[in-house]
């Protein structure tokens, strides 16, 4: 499975996610909701086979898992990229990658096309970006405190590079920072579904196909470029 960015560290390829992300969607819904010939990015859940939020809840739960095989928010373990781009850079942007992932879908904080009140509601009670920047910090401390660094050695600036000359300890130290948050913020991507179900079950599969593929790509700038 290839890492989420190009190579050279810029963002995906936007034809390509979003043949990846309809491909996905192609899967799940045919032939069992859908005959292949008849898929459609016009078509609309509700109208085309009388999907109600729940039905389509499911549904889109199957795409999105489909879809983060390949392009995951925290993957379960760091990319070859991930540990070559995070080695020589401080810990203050690997700590800023992480909570831009956390946060990346679109579905999150920033309104979409068909978006109803009953989302606003359901966000509410999502945790604050202080609260995620609080707990990428802790657990980047957690994980290098006292293991890799002493206490009063520990800064935010410090690069991997200055005080390890492994790049495999490295990459151990993102698997479990990643693995701590992962645990942490996996109801994160149940309210993703529930969410993008609660707008997209009346709108054309376009819509859907559209929403994913724009959390895909959010996540992907925070990588150095080049």
């Amino acid at each position: 499975m290839e890492s989420l960015t190009n190579r050279d560290g810029h963002q995906p390829d936007a034809i390509r996610v979003a043949h990846d992300v309809n491909q996905a969607m192609f899967d799940v819904l045919t032939p069992s909701t859908i005959e292949p010939e008849e898929y459609d990015l016009a078509l609309v859940p509700h109208q085309a086979w009388q999907a109600n939020e729940s039905d389509w809840e499911m549904q889109l739960t199957a795409i999105f898992r489909a879809v983060r095989l390949k392009y995951p928010v925290l993957a379960p373990r760091p990319s070859p990229h991930d540990v070559t781009a995070t080695l020589s850079v401080p810990i203050s942007f690997t700590h800023q990658l992480i909570v831009g992932r956390i946060f990346s879908p679109s579905v999150r904080f920033v309104p979409h096309r068909g978006s109803r009140a009953g989302i606003a509601e359901r966000r509410e009670s999502m945790p604050s970006p202080q609260q995620v920047d609080f707990d990428v910090h802790r657990a980047i401390v957690q994980t290098l405190v006292p293991r890799r660094v002493a206490e009063d050695a520990y800064s935010v600036g410090l690069k991997p590079s200055s005080y390890t000359a492994c790049r495999d300890n490295w990459a151990s130290d993102l698997s479990d920072i990643q693995g701590t948050l992962r645990r942490k913020y996996a109801r994160l991507e149940i309210a993703d579904m529930r969410a993008t179900a609660a707008v997209t079950y009346h709108q054309p599969l376009a819509n859907t196909k559209d929403r994913i593929v724009e959390e895909i790509l959010g996540a992907g700038v925070w990588f150095p470029r080049g």
